[in-house]
């Protein structure tokens, strides 16, 4: 804003020291001059009153009129044009640093030509010099104006044994976006037309992110008030207190303390591995009330890596050492598990190929392999487990890899197909017996080659 207006007498002096100073226009040849003649058709007589309520576009419209009455109207050169915006530019920076409005008539063209050519920024907005980020940020117009709902910031929620790993990243959304206030029940509301608004917005969102079964019917329960943090509470008290949870902490138990990596049949490399056991054992810890303590987590861990080579003596030498050197501090399970990860990125880079990529040529086909074949014949697993791997997931792979199925045929395909293919084609496949897949496989093959026209 301007600010308050000023004395007609001295606002129109304002308004002549800034053509007089810095467009370099004589008093005498201001009112012939095509800026005097563009303000006086628009009524542009004052500094403070009138020149300083012109925006950008304001500037760039303005037209000087023609001498005859039959001519035509035509702009503002650009430079008078760019002049001008870079005098209210101007304006708004010195008394933003003077606390204040200033005097334009202080500024003179040493002053201007420095700002123009060493300060200002035309691709910055100007803003005027009294404006309060924060009081704008929070009124409703802006947040109106500014934000929509978008379902792609948040993860969908469609499998209540995920709780704990949705919530977390829904509230890491909302706190990026700074709206962590909209679930928390102590917050007191401010602006409450803009924080209806707002529990509006984000209860849109959870409308579209929460698909499963029993969080769709808590969301739909608020649908008339649209309480964001009633809403909130009910969803958190169902699911930290659902069976489902309980079972899940179950699973998670049963993994921690049973899996082996020399026989989990891990699809994927060491460090992975390690990584994946280190976020189930914090998604325990935070989904149940028996929490395991770091001696025993470390434990655990150092059962799990027995049967491998390259890890299973690595708490042993630690412990020796220490003991030769007169520490004792027990080691933690974080320095346990870093250590573990040091030695298995050494041996994890050992494993890395060192083909030329470019040298190497890929068929987009599909392959059929029997558990019998040679287990030197590099293939490309649909499914390379690492960190975000459900439990489940590897149990099943777990049981598809059972001796009792040797013998059985086993349908699979390059990377390349597989990464191709869109997580709902993904799943389609995954539900396919290897039966139906080999008779697609079959018929694609033969049509591909010209003898089936079918």
């Amino acid at each position: 804003m301007p600010g308050p207006r000023t004395n007609a007498n001295d606002d129109a002096a304002k308004l002549k020291h800034v053509i007089n100073t810095f467009l370099e226009i004589a008093d005498n040849d201001i009112a012939d001059s095509p800026v005097g003649k563009a303000f006086a058709s628009e009524g542009i007589l004052g500094f403070v009153n009138d020149f300083l309520n012109l925006t950008e576009d304001d500037i760039n419209s303005l037209l000087v009129p023609p001498d005859d009455p039959g001519g035509h109207y035509l702009p503002l050169s650009v430079l008078v044009r760019r002049k001008l915006i870079t005098v209210i530019a101007l304006y708004h920076d010195a008394s933003r640093a003077a606390g204040g409005a200033i005097n334009i008539n202080t500024v003179e063209k040493e002053d201007f030509d420095h700002f123009r050519t060493s300060v200002y920024d035309h691709t910055d907005p100007i803003k005027p010099w009294n404006y309060n980020p924060i009081e704008n940020r929070n009124t409703l117009s802006h947040w109106l104006k500014n934000t929509k709902p978008t379902k792609s910031d948040f993860k969908e929620f469609k499998d209540d044994a995920y709780w704990n790993r949705w919530q977390e990243r829904f509230i890491t959304s909302l706190e990026a976006a700074q709206l962590l206030h909209l679930i928390d029940p102590g917050h007191k509301i401010g602006d409450a037309a803009l924080d209806t608004a707002q529990m509006k917005w984000l209860f849109k969102i959870l409308q579209d992110c929460m698909t499963a079964s029993t969080a769709k019917t808590i969301v739909t329960n608020h649908i008339s008030k649209k309480d964001t943090r009633k809403l909130w509470i009910d969803l958190c008290e169902h699911f930290n207190n659902s069976m489902t949870t309980h079972i899940r902490a179950q699973t998670i138990s049963t993994y921690l303390t049973s899996t082996r990596l020399d026989t989990a049949n891990w699809r994927g490399n060491q460090t992975n591995f390690l990584l994946h056991w280190k976020e189930q054992s914090r998604t325990y810890n935070e989904m149940s009330t028996e929490k395991y303590t770091d001696n025993q987590l470390s434990g655990f861990l150092e059962i799990c890596v027995a049967g491998t080579p390259n890890l299973s003596q690595v708490r042993t030498i630690h412990a020796t050492a220490a003991r030769a050197a007169g520490v004792t501090k027990p080691w933690s399970f974080q320095e346990y598990i870093s250590e573990l990860l040091n030695q298995s990125s050494i041996l994890d880079a050992s494993n890395v190929s060192n083909t030329n990529p470019r040298a190497r040529r890929q068929t987009n086909k599909h392959e059929m392999y029997d558990f019998c074949d040679d287990d030197d014949v590099p293939v490309y697993d649909a499914n390379v487990h690492d960190m975000d791997t459900p439990i489940t997931e590897i149990n099943a792979h777990d049981q598809g890899n059972n001796p009792r199925h040797a013998g059985r045929i086993h349908v699979r395909m390059n990377k390349a197909t597989w990464d191709a293919m869109s997580p709902e084609d993904q799943a389609t496949w995954d539900k396919m017996s290897d039966g139906g897949k080999v008779l697609i496989l079959t018929y694609a093959s033969n049509r591909g080659a010209g003898k089936s026209r079918k």
